[in-house]
């Protein structure tokens, strides 16, 4: 399954489709399956395509929910997707 992205998307509000994930908790696996394409996971250019993993893992689901919930707590400037080892993500 693919996504094309539109002006103003946004990883958080992709995630939350129910075309998509139907949970914005879980717009890391869309950095996960798309880090090669997403340098910033804040900012996403129009007319990118993004494949959408259609059955993720209960594991991989849960590690995103976690990561989403507390990005916050330890947000830092990056160039890459790095932090998502923290939750097995990459």
């Amino acid at each position: 399954m693919v996504y094309t992205v539109s002006k103003n998307d946004n990883l958080w509000d992709i995630a939350a489709k129910q075309s998509v994930y139907g949970d914005p908790f879980l717009w890391p696996l869309l950095l996960k399956t798309n880090v090669k394409h997403i340098h910033n996971a804040d900012m996403i250019p129009p007319g990118l395509t993004l494949m959408i993993d259609p059955q993720p893992s209960p594991q991989d689901r849960e590690a995103a929910r976690q990561h989403a919930k507390h990005r916050g707590d330890t947000a830092r400037q990056t160039k890459d997707a790095s932090y998502l080892h923290r939750y097995g993500l990459r």
